[in-house]
């Protein structure tokens, strides 16, 4: 959450700036470390949440393109941030569940 005044050219090689979007690749370089990891972010309720991140993306322009890349990035973690909630929430639910009935098993096809 930078203050606006970041927004403006002469800040684009702003040592925070340039800070965050080298912060941004780590996240990236993480989800893109195994395929697996992309494809259970994939499913589900992230694939809703990245929708809803093409679309916020597209209004996002400024003459300082490092500012619309960071706050491009803040788009697309919030998208895999609500997406991981929501995958491990359930995830939680089946395998911390009481009952035996719902438990989580991880042979079974239809969980």
């Amino acid at each position: 959450m930078l203050p606006e005044k970041y927004s403006g050219t002469n800040y684009s090689e702003n040592k925070t700036i340039l800070g965050l979007l080298a912060d941004s690749k780590k996240v990236n370089d993480l989800v893109d470390s195994n395929p697996k990891y992309w494809h259970i972010l994939l499913d589900g309720k992230t694939k809703a949440e990245l929708a809803i991140y093409k679309r916020i993306v597209r209004d996002i322009d400024s003459p300082n393109k490092n500012w619309a890349l960071i706050h491009k990035n803040k788009e697309y973690f919030w998208a895999l941030a609500e997406g991981s909630h929501w995958l491990l929430d359930l995830l939680n639910q089946k395998i911390f569940s009481t009952s035996t009935e719902s438990a989580f098993h991880p042979l079974q096809t239809d969980h």
